[in-house]
């Protein structure tokens, strides 16, 4: 996310805090207690050091989407513990979870023995220092592992630039739940933190609650910290109020959280043996309203479809191929990874260059002559095969005949499309986490395919300016790049000039998108066993 990458500028690593208008503003355990409503007691976790076991976080997803209120609670409680572990305070790239993952949320003695607030804090701080090595070094910075929301909701509690949606909720976190406006472009989230004023820097968060003091470690006085080292003297007109100071009313003392525990059995061994507790009974129904709400959400965006696709899924075993074309071929674990809002893989690109072709194709009047280059090309390099099989489609004559030069770009586990305009002589970057530092790989593909083709170029591609396209749609989270890359692709080809700015929704409309992937590539596969997955689904097609 684009105000992400900014106050990451701002990050000090030595002081564990943001610099931001000549302040330092620290990044404490108490604070992420506050934000989450995790208490800061316990056993403290370095979860980076976890050893990693076999099981994927998107496999934790997809139990959890298959919860129900029929589910019994032993399942649902376990479930639900593995899935926010994985999937939100612990994302990694890598989609790997720790081997104690499954200890943790089986247990309920040793789910509550850690202290959550600090792994997360821990854990965030470890990723901010691993950002700023790579800014310090000018690096790519690719994707940044963790609780990223986290941070978002840490800055907006921190300067007066927005009013969150539901002030009165709690823990913080929840304040800013349905807020629209707090999500900005590259070139508004660098003007945010810029023009900052003195009097929007909140130094620490207001009108803690009993509730919330008991979450803490420090006591309640503590919590207001002295006058930043970093503060200088103000460039602010004289005019202005000083800077805010909100000091926490209340003289709640610190207390040690307790976590009313089954007596019974505290493993998840019988739903009898810890379904008593009231506490439990609020989790259960908050988890039942959670699972209904996603269910709706998904009816909302995409409809039924999706059910359809699924249940005749369930038919095909994983590694049976449900599409192939030329030298594209996908299985049905595939398919799951687009579903499951997994990172999208080198064939996943070129099967939606394939349904790209073949519309363009159809309507030449509607899209512009262009050459596409696989990504799997440097692949093949990288293994040292210098075969011509992802190129030889490239001749001198085909480049005079063509507009653009489409080049999906894989790197540091981040998806970036490179367009030649060979009419224009320049490259054009379309980035769904705008990073300038992303050229450099770009500088390396273009010089690599310059290599390749020497004899087939007019001009000397390597001298031509790689632009960054401004004001394309931007992603909110740290996996749908590649589908943006999808999206930009389908767009640049059209002969029109795009209007990037009619396409500001496509995040929220990811969940369609992938879903419409699916079918797409469901409805063109070949294989024998598809066949009658194909005549439902074309069935439920009709009656959608």
């Amino acid at each position: 996310m684009p105000l992400m990458y900014e106050l990451l500028k701002c990050w000090d690593s030595t002081e564990e805090g943001f610099k931001i208008k000549d302040h330092l503003l620290k990044f404490t355990t108490d604070e992420v207690a506050v934000l989450t409503g995790l208490p800061n007691t316990g056993a403290e976790i370095i979860w980076h050091n976890e050893p990693l076991g076999d099981v994927l976080s998107t496999e934790l997803k997809s139990e959890m989407g298959q919860l129900s209120r029929s589910t019994d609670v032993a399942t649902m409680l376990k479930t639900f513990i593995c899935f926010v572990i994985s999937n939100l305070f612990f994302p990694l790239n890598s989609l790997k979870t720790p081997r104690r993952l499954v200890s943790i949320a089986s247990s309920l003695e040793e789910f509550f023995s850690i202290n959550w607030a600090w792994t997360l804090r821990e854990f965030m701080v470890n990723e901010f220092n691993r950002m700023a090595t790579k800014l310090a070094t000018e690096k790519p910075l690719g994707y940044i592992n963790g609780f990223l929301p986290l941070l978002l909701v840490w800055f907006l509690e921190h300067v007066n630039v927005n009013t969150p949606r539901n002030p009165d909720s709690r823990p913080r976190f929840l304040r800013w739940e349905g807020n629209t406006n707090i999500f900005y472009s590259s070139e508004k989230a660098a003007h945010l933190v810029a023009t900052l004023k003195e009097k929007q820097i909140v130094y620490i968060l207001d009108g803690l609650s009993a509730e919330e003091a008991d979450l803490v470690h420090a006591d309640l006085t503590s919590f207001q910290p002295p006058p930043s080292p970093l503060k200088q003297k103000s460039h602010e007109p004289s005019d202005l109020p000083p800077a805010k100071k909100i000091r926490i009313k209340t003289s709640q003392k610190q207390k040690s959280p307790e976590h009313e525990l089954p007596h019974e059995s505290k493993e998840f061994q019988a739903a009898q043996a810890f379904a008593q507790p009231e506490w439990l009974s609020h989790l259960e129904e908050r988890m039942h309203n959670l699972i209904d709400a996603v269910s709706r959400k998904i009816q909302k965006d995409i409809g039924d479809r999706i059910d359809k696709i699924e249940d005749n899924l369930q038919r095909v075993e994983g590694k049976d191929v449900v599409f192939t074309s030329v030298n594209v071929i996908l299985t049905r674990r595939d398919i799951d990874h687009i579903l499951l809002d997994d990172c999208l893989d080198n064939f996943h690109i070129d099967a939606y260059a394939f349904f790209v072709d073949r519309k363009t194709k159809a309507f030449p009047a509607i899209y512009q002559p262009y050459l596409y280059i696989s990504p799997m090309h440097r692949i093949l390099k990288s293994y040292n095969d210098y075969s011509d099989l992802y190129i030889k489609h490239i001749k001198k004559e085909t480049l005079k005949r063509t507009n653009l030069l489409i080049i999906p770009i894989i790197h540091n586990n981040h998806w970036t499309l490179l367009v030649g305009r060979l009419k224009e002589r320049v490259w054009k970057l379309y980035d769904s986490l705008p990073n300038p530092q992303h050229k450099e790989i770009c500088v390396t593909v273009v010089n690599e395919l310059y290599t390749d083709l020497i004899k087939c170029f007019d001009a000397d591609i390597t001298k031509w300016r790689i632009n960054i396209v401004r004001g394309t749609p931007t992603q909110s989270n740290s996996f749908d790049c590649g589908m943006f890359v999808c999206k930009y692709m389908e767009k640049v080809v059209v002969k029109d000039k795009v209007d990037w700015s009619a396409y500001k929704y496509w995040q929220n409309e990811m969940p369609r998108y992938r879903t419409d992937f699916a079918y797409q590539i469901l409805m063109e596969g070949e294989s024998v066993e598809l066949k009658h997955v194909k005549k439902c689904i074309e069935s439920a097609a009709k009656a959608h």
